[in-house]
């Protein structure tokens, strides 16, 4: 009896063992793949800094090209405001000149 015991006993440390291994291998598979998982985090985070600077650039220019159109529009009123000897008769407006001469 005590031979069956062994045996039986044998039999599931055999089986307690495989099971360890399994348990092992799927935790190795496991590191792994948090590490893949850790890299990829770290690109992303790369990534997302690359993307905040470029918006705040972005932002920048984006203030620039604004200040600049609001100088183009006061440039443009100026340039478009009615020149007063337009609707004057010809002849006044050569004696403006002549006077200004």
């Amino acid at each position: 009896m005590a031979n069956e015991t062994d045996g039986k006993v044998n039999e599931r440390d055999e089986t307690v063992n495989e099971r360890d291994e399994t348990v092992n291998e799927r935790d190795e598979t496991v590191n792994e793949r948090d590490e893949r998982v850790n890299e990829r985090d770290e690109r992303v985070n790369e990534t997302d800094e690359t993307v905040n600077e470029t918006d705040e650039r972005v932002n920048e220019m984006d203030e620039r090209v604004n200040e600049m159109d609001g100088k183009v529009n006061e440039r443009d009123k100026r340039v478009n405001q009615p020149d007063e000897r337009v609707n004057q008769p010809d002849d006044m407006v050569n004696d403006q000149d002549q006077n200004q001469e």
